[in-house]
């Protein structure tokens, strides 16, 4: 893969995939920057050719030391979960 072209897109979460379509042409991988993982990108592309998919996804368990909260629209905390 040393043809590599990319373009960051720099937005929301939800946001950025929206703002990354008139960017689209042809086959993509869409990263996530936040989370550190060992995937090999040139076995991942492999994998998505050779099986004739819409879309591949990767994923990469993460441990979140601090927990995780849940809140209302009123920005009540509905639950916590460790």
């Amino acid at each position: 893969m040393n043809d590599l072209d990319y373009k960051l897109v720099d937005s929301g979460i939800l946001i950025r995939v929206k703002d990354c379509i008139k960017n689209i042409n042809s086959d993509f991988l869409l990263c996530y920057g936040d989370t550190i993982s060992d995937i090999n990108l040139t076995e991942l592309v492999k994998f998505h050719k050779k099986n004739i998919n819409s879309v591949t996804i990767s994923s990469f368990p993460i441990m979140i030391p601090f927990g995780v909260m849940e809140m209302d629209k009123n920005n009540n905390i509905r639950s916590f979960h460790d």
